[in-house]
């Protein structure tokens, strides 16, 4: 595939091949431990549970950076094509303060939830392994 029609992506297919991308990394991570589990140590020695933790703690970093990745585009994505749809109906765009608190206020359960659930992923893992 030539540069430009990889630079010519829209985020949105980036964001998809992204995705991709990582699953199938993460299959052949998979595939790769299901067939070398004896490489690895014992989970109940001192170096199976610190490997497990250091996984944990990883995995959620990860997973978290992912998450901020994939909703800050998504945001922008909806950002661009409202200001796109106002200014072709010839209207005044919102700015992004304006909007999110339109958002706010038309959906206080919902923000409660969003600022709620990622809480406690900043606490680390919690319940997954012994302490």
């Amino acid at each position: 595939m030539p540069a430009r029609k990889l630079l010519a992506l829209t985020p949105l297919a980036w964001l998809i091949s992204v995705a991709v991308t990582l699953n199938i990394a993460s299959l052949a991570a998979w595939f790769w431990l299901h067939n070398n589990r004896l490489t690895l140590p014992d989970a109940t020695s001192k170096a199976g549970d610190a490997l497990l933790n250091d996984y944990l703690g990883t995995a959620h970093d990860v997973m978290l950076i992912a998450l901020t990745i994939a909703i800050s585009s998504l945001i922008s994505i909806i950002y661009y094509h409202q200001r796109k749809e106002a200014k072709a109906a010839k209207v005044t765009p919102q700015t992004r303060g304006q909007s999110l608190l339109q958002f706010i206020r038309q959906h206080p359960l919902v923000t409660v939830i969003f600022l709620s659930i990622p809480s406690p992923w900043f606490r680390g893992p919690v319940g997954y392994t012994k302490t």
